[in-house]
Order: C-alpha cells, then sequence, then structure tokens
C-alpha cells in the first residue's frame, strides 16, 4: 500500500479521517498497513456521537478514543496538529479522508442556517459541505496557520 511504500522511502505518515478499509483483524487497521498515526473511525457511516452499525467508532493510534465533536472538526484539528509538529527536515504523507458528507447527514445548527432556503436534507447537505470547506481551509496551507486558533 502507498503509506508502507512511502514509509519505507523514510517517510512518517499519518491518516486522519474515515479509514473504511478494514478493521475485523488487526492486520487490516492503518497502523497494520503502513501508517504511523491513525485518528478517526473505521466506518463509513458516522453519527455526530461518533457510532456506526456496531457501536462507537473513533480511534487514536488504533485504540478506542472518547475525543467529543464533530468528526469534521476533530479532523481538520488534529491534521493541524500533526503539520504543526512535523519535523520540516523529516517528509511526511498525510492522508485526510473526511467522513463529509457521508450519511447519515448532520451537522451542528450553525453550518445549516445561512441555507435556511433550501428544502431538507439539501440544508443539511449544503451545511456538511460548508464545515468541511472551512476545515479544509483551517488545514491548508500550513505555513498561513501556524498562528491560528483550532476549529471549534
Amino acid at each position: 500500500m502507498l503509506p508502507q511504500a512511502l514509509k519505507e522511502a523514510g517517510y512518517s505518515t499519518a491518516i486522519v479521517g474515515k479509514w473504511h478499509l478494514g478493521c475485523y483483524q488487526r492486520a487490516y487497521v492503518p497502523t497494520s498497513r503502513g501508517f504511523d498515526h491513525q485518528y478517526g473511525h473505521y466506518s463509513g457511516p458516522l453519527t455526530i456521537s461518533h457510532t456506526s452499525g456496531w457501536g462507537f467508532d473513533w480511534h487514536r493510534d488504533d485504540h478506542v478514543c472518547r475525543d467529543k465533536g464533530y468528526s469534521t472538526h476533530l479532523i481538520a484539528r488534529e491534521a493541524e496538529r500533526l503539520l504543526r509538529e512535523q519535523p520540516a527536515d523529516k517528509p511526511f504523507f498525510l492522508y485526510v479522508p473526511f467522513n463529509a458528507v457521508h450519511a447519515p447527514h448532520e451537522v451542528p445548527e450553525k453550518y445549516c442556517a445561512p441555507y435556511a432556503g433550501l428544502p431538507e436534507p439539501r440544508r443539511t447537505y449544503a451545511g456538511m459541505v460548508a464545515a468541511m470547506d472551512e476545515a479544509i481551509g483551517g488545514i491548508w496551507p500550513p505555513s498561513m496557520n501556524a498562528a491560528s486558533a483550532p476549529i471549534r
């Protein structure tokens, strides 16, 4: 897999977000597939409370993590942290697969407010896209981000 090849080439590797490539055996989790660091969830659909079809689904380095918050914000904050802390002289591969805008369609209300004129479920979907757009803007470019406050 790509992270394994990059690791062999001297890169630090991290995945922050949705894995969705298997977790039923240890051999399938991100840190067994070349990632030095993992933060996020294993399933596709994820509720605001971080549950999926099989229960609670939020992990850090393949261990249950009880961080609270909207997954889009948590993913962005972790990606920002990794970019800030990554040594400048070490190549780094960061994979950031957001859960947005995957079902179930849920988003904090403040992101839906600008789209009050849209019918549901389009209003919520637009809010999810707006939250993800804000999160991506907070991650990149990191040089403009070093002193910024984390997304809340």
